[in-house]
């Protein structure tokens, strides 16, 4: 997801690209392009983002229930 939004950059700064004259059209629908791939990589970073904080919370909780359970078994040990 991320090599697309940053060949589409490349592609916008093309040198060649940014020498030709460019009519309403053509810039309505670069506009357009742009803002698609403006939301296709915002859209992108929040999927990971909200990915790896569940992937973390995930792992907390296991360490807690984990700590919880060893706590559990020493506070048993001493009671006898």
């Amino acid at each position: 997801m991320f090599m697309f939004s940053v060949i589409a950059i490349i592609y916008g700064f093309n040198k060649n690209w940014l020498k030709t004259e460019i009519d309403i059209d053509t810039m309505s629908k670069l506009a357009a392009f742009n803002i698609f791939i403006s939301f296709f990589t915002a859209t992108s970073f929040i999927i990971v983002v909200l990915n790896e904080s569940v992937a973390k919370e995930k792992r907390i909780k296991k360490m807690l229930k984990e700590k919880e359970v060893l706590l559990a078994e020493i506070f048993h040990h001493v009671k006898k």
